[in-house]
């Protein structure tokens, strides 16, 4: 599959042969290694927004930040790895704050001006990371063939929360759905 910024750089490099810039022979040579790329399955997915493929080697947090690239897309599917490790990364980031927050607050008898602070970045990361977990969530229902509407179980007291971290560790239907191709193939 030839990605967008590949048909690009192979038309680009069709007009320099066409205007005698490139011999055929370099022309040849250019556009074989064009085709020889394989990009990323995270540039990939950015490129047609779908979600990336399971036989990526790329690392943690190129999937954990997936989600953030895909800021407030709520169309298409995402597989398990990237909602979970995206939910890993923003725990962890989390835990910092509060192991900083605790250990500011022991040692100055009160939050102090620095746990305050810390707080308050909390709080605005928070609320900036909202629209990226709803999302992430609505393309994981949609990977199992859902309305993204599902979502909004989470604001039913109690059970809610429980009900959706269930749906968001069940597997997506395999082969492409209506929402799109399927993120593991």
């Amino acid at each position: 599959m030839i990605t967008p910024s590949q048909l690009d750089r192979l038309e680009k490099l069709a007009a320099l042969h066409r205007n005698g810039v490139l011999s055929d022979q370099e022309f040849e040579q250019e556009k074989a290694k064009i085709l020889a790329e394989k990009p990323s399955a995270i540039r990939a997915a950015l490129e047609r927004t779908a979600a990336p493929t399971a036989s990526t080697n790329d690392g943690f947090f190129d999937w954990a930040l997936l989600p953030l690239h895909r800021y407030a897309d709520f169309e298409g599917r995402s597989c398990r790895k990237e909602f979970w490790l995206f939910a890993l990364w923003t725990a962890l980031i989390y835990m910092l704050m509060f192991f900083m927050t605790a250990m500011n607050a022991g040692l100055n008898d009160g939050l102090g001006f620095f746990g305050w602070l810390i707080l308050l970045v909390a709080l605005i990361a928070g609320i900036g990371l909202l629209i990226p977990t709803v999302a992430v969530q609505v393309r994981r229902f949609h990977d199992q063939n859902k309305s993204g509407w599902f979502a909004l179980l989470n604001l039913i007291p109690y059970v809610g929360g429980i009900v959706v971290l269930i749906f968001m560790c069940l597997p997506g239907t395999p082969g492409d759905n209506r929402f799109g191709p399927d993120p593991l193939r």
